[in-house]
This record gives C-alpha cells, sequence and structure tokens, in this order.
C-alpha cells in the first residue's frame, strides 16, 4: 500500500474511533465510563482484525465458512447485541442524547475513504471500477 493511502487510512480510522468515543462520551450519562468503554470495545475489535487480516485469514476463500466471515460474523453479532440492548429504556435515552447533526456530519469519512481507494487503484493494487477514480 503507498505510504501516503496508509497514513490516510489510518488517520481516518483514529478519527473516526475518537469520533464515536466522543459521540458516546457526550450521550452518557456518565461520560468518562461510556468513553473508556467505547474505546476499550473499538481497540479490541480493531486489534482482532489486525490480527485476522495480517494472518492471512480474511484473504482465505477455500475454507467453509470464509475467511472474511470470520470478521463480518462477530461484527453481526455484536450489532445485534447492542440494539438489544439499546432498546431498553435507560440506553434509548442515550441514543435521543445523540446530536443529530453529529451522525450526519460523521458521514464525512467517506471523502478520505475514496481519496484511498482512488489511490489504490492508482497504484494497481485495486481495480479502477471499485472507485469513481478514472
Amino acid at each position: 500500500m503507498p505510504t501516503g493511502a496508509a497514513v490516510l487510512h489510518l488517520a481516518t480510522v483514529a478519527a473516526m474511533v475518537a469520533f464515536l468515543v466522543w459521540l458516546w462520551a457526550q450521550a452518557s450519562e456518565r461520560p468518562l465510563r461510556a468513553g473508556v468503554l467505547t474505546l476499550a470495545l473499538l481497540a479490541a475489535w480493531l486489534a482482532y482484525v489486525a490480527a485476522m487480516a495480517l494472518g492471512g485469514v480474511t484473504t482465505r476463500v477455500d475454507t467453509l465458512p470464509p475467511g472474511g466471515f470470520l470478521v463480518l460474523g462477530p461484527a453481526l453479532a455484536a450489532i445485534a447485541i447492542v440494539l438489544v440492548v439499546l432498546g431498553r429504556t435507560r440506553f434509548r435515552r442515550v441514543l435521543d442524547a445523540m446530536p443529530l447533526t453529529a451522525l450526519l456530519l460523521a458521514q464525512a469519512f467517506r471523502v478520505p475513504v475514496e481519496i484511498v481507494l482512488a489511490m489504490l487503484a492508482e497504484a494497481g493494487l485495486m481495480p479502477r471500477i471499485m472507485t469513481k477514480h478514472r
């Protein structure tokens, strides 16, 4: 991966982690606890995905389930658990306290992601058709 793309990718991931930690802390009645818990969960998740990718597990397609499922499966389970937990009244207040404009602003992450994809296509590391870069 080109150095510029790697740096931009890591900066985007770090910014999104910081944003999510801030968002949960802002919306919680106990901001420090919510922020630390969010940071710990995201760090654990990123470490897990990095270990799977660096170990070559995610590129395996000759196994059942395919290697990518070892990343996708736990993510879907975590989302289901969060949705069940957030369905409770106490956590519903947390969701209601989140600023809607901040959630919409979070979509700005798509800009650096597209730039990274264009850099990867330019370096020949991914098909050009996967990016808007022609």
